[in-house]
């Protein structure tokens, strides 16, 4: 790692009252079907919505931000989008006034964000701005609140680096626009000099610049509210259930899509555990070609869901025994992403097969189960041992489960927070 980073920001007694402005891409599905934009971000509101139920948790008011807006949104039922605001969970979300035009609505994103926040630091000034990755309307609000001495937290989340754009494959690949926005952004909001958030400690070296040095951090892998008191493969030992898993993100190669496949071709000619392992696959497949490519036999009983809506997935995730966070630590973007759901598993008792990316390796051998190799005769035959034998690896759900509990619940995470807001 190059130069001497700072340690993780300490944890204090508790945060004192704050009101926080959360500004991020965190768009309900009834906003993104009303205003017609292209695609929701799952894991951006996830993660937004999970930190700011953390802070409320603990005396903090918390102003979700969004201004509801793409570049490639299509002509919605409205031109004209007014400003909304609603309650979501604990917290208030406020969506900015918007145009609803393809590209014009986009291009007075950032002059609309500037208008309302500099409003509302003339009028309700908020102790502390946070800001989820870096675009160009972020990177307004960023310069603004630092004109106005409000301390801004720079959240660093799931963002390429240039060489990793480079090499990824055609349909992974970013747009020209979204890379040298992105770019441009990042510069900005560093040279504001924000304290940083970041989902797991190796990346600071891989995201952030050498001349971000000496800028306080905080290091939140995951932030979840853990309820689930007993693991789910308990109710499997003795039964006559099969196994459920549960794969949930993209459809390609980066998330280890044609490991699963394979794997479940593989069990699909073990006529014993075909019978005894159930799949339930959520996400897209990036292009039509990749969707011909993975066909999936008759003889395992496998469901794909596509897209599902927040609700539904919270359905199949109580179900499921086991989960998969597949991503490939040979992929492009293994430097500079992390799965958080695998977090999501931990948190909910279930068992977690991942693999070595972020700071997932932290969670081996006790926590979660490594797949090594990465390879498809690998994971199918461990998906069979759990089937054969649950009660093996029952220890490691619930080491998993308490792992949850004090590093990556809303406690824990309120209390990394609460430094990087005074």
């Amino acid at each position: 790692m190059r130069g001497s980073w700072p340690r993780a920001v300490e944890r204090d007694g508790g945060p004192e009252e704050r009101r926080v402005l959360y500004l991020g891409p965190f768009n309900p599905e009834d906003v993104v079907r009303d205003r017609l934009l292209p695609a929701r971000n799952p894991a951006a509101y996830n993660r937004m919505i999970r930190l700011a139920e953390a802070l409320a948790s603990g005396g903090t008011s918390v102003e979700i931000v969004s201004t509801g807006v793409a570049l490639q949104m299509g002509l919605g039922r409205r031109i004209i989008y007014r400003l909304q605001t609603r309650t979501v969970s604990s917290c208030q979300l406020t969506l900015l006034p918007g145009i609803g035009l393809p590209l014009v609505g986009f291009l007075c994103e950032p002059f609309i964000i500037a208008a309302w926040l500099i409003n509302r630091l003339l009028f309700r000034r908020p102790s502390a701005l946070v800001v989820y990755n870096a675009t160009i309307a972020s990177a307004v609000g960023v310069v603004i609140a630092t004109v106005f001495r409000v301390p801004v937290v720079y959240e660093v989340e799931d963002i390429p680096t240039l060489d990793a754009v480079w090499r990824a494959g055609r349909g992974n690949r970013p747009r020209l626009w979204q890379i040298a926005s992105f770019v441009l952004a990042s510069r900005i909001q560093m040279w504001c000099r924000p304290r940083i958030l970041v989902p797991a400690r190796r990346f600071l070296d891989a995201i952030l610049p050498r001349w971000a040095l000496g800028q306080p951090v905080a290091v939140i892998p995951g932030c979840m509210n853990v309820t689930t008191a007993r693991p789910a493969l308990e109710t499997l030992i003795g039964g006559t259930r099969p196994l459920r898993v549960l794969f949930a993100g993209k459809l390609e190669e980066e998330h280890g899509y044609d490991l699963l496949v394979s794997a479940i071709r593989i069990i699909a000619s073990d006529v014993k555990h075909s019978l005894r392992i159930e799949f339930d696959i959520c996400g897209r497949f990036g292009t039509s070609a990749a969707e011909r490519l993975y066909k999936l036999p008759d003889s395992v009983s496998v469901r794909l869901h596509g897209f599902t809506s927040d609700d539904r997935y919270r359905e199949l995730l109580e179900l499921a025994d086991l989960g998969l966070a597949l991503q490939r630590t040979s992929g492009v973007f293994s430097g500079t992403r992390t799965p958080s759901k695998a977090y999501e598993f931990l948190a909910s008792g279930k068992l977690l097969i991942g693999t070595g990316v972020g700071d997932l390796p932290e969670l081996f051998p006790h926590g979660a189960v490594e797949l090594v190799p990465e390879t498809a005769e690998s994971l199918a035959a461990l998906l069979i041992d759990v089937s054969d034998n649950p009660r093996k690896y029952l220890g490691i759900v619930d080491t998993g489960l308490a792992i949850a509990r004090s590093r990556y619940s809303y406690e824990a995470a309120c209390d990394s927070l609460a430094p990087l807001l005074s």
